[in-house]
């Protein structure tokens, strides 16, 4: 996951370019910033919602909606407020959850401990502008 600055659709289609192998095929709802992408060298499959279809064949977007379903409870029941300058950091820590999820708990607390291992964040640092 990565913060974007926007849902226009060169922004989003360049983060497609600059983090998929050319080729790819790209499984999406049918926002309308993805059309086109057939023509930068991806394979596009959508599934219409707006139509109650959520699956056609292997196309569907059930994996992301879970991810943003994790991070939409993390904000309602953990932090109740993401400031966009650290925003970058709550995604890293979603992933992080999202990548360990089946792991049991003792499993998780040792990849949690080997992310931690030698990374310090001062105070001053998190809240320096800019950063």
């Amino acid at each position: 996951m990565q913060v974007i600055p926007n849902r226009q659709k060169p922004t989003m289609q360049n983060f497609i370019v600059e983090n998929t192998k050319e080729g790819t095929i790209v499984f999406m709802d049918e926002l309308i910033g993805y059309k086109g992408l057939d023509k930068r060298g991806y394979k596009h499959k959508a599934v219409k919602h707006k139509e109650k279809k959520f699956v056609d064949g292997m196309a569907h977007t059930n994996g992301i909606e879970s991810v943003w379903a994790m991070v939409k409870r993390g904000y309602e029941g953990i932090y109740y407020h993401m400031s966009e300058q650290q925003l970058h950091r709550y995604l890293y820590e979603f992933g992080g959850r999202t990548r360990s999820r089946d792991f049991d708990t003792d499993r998780q607390m040792g990849y949690l401990a080997k992310q931690m291992k030698k990374k310090r964040l001062k105070y001053t640092d998190l809240i320096r502008d800019g950063y």
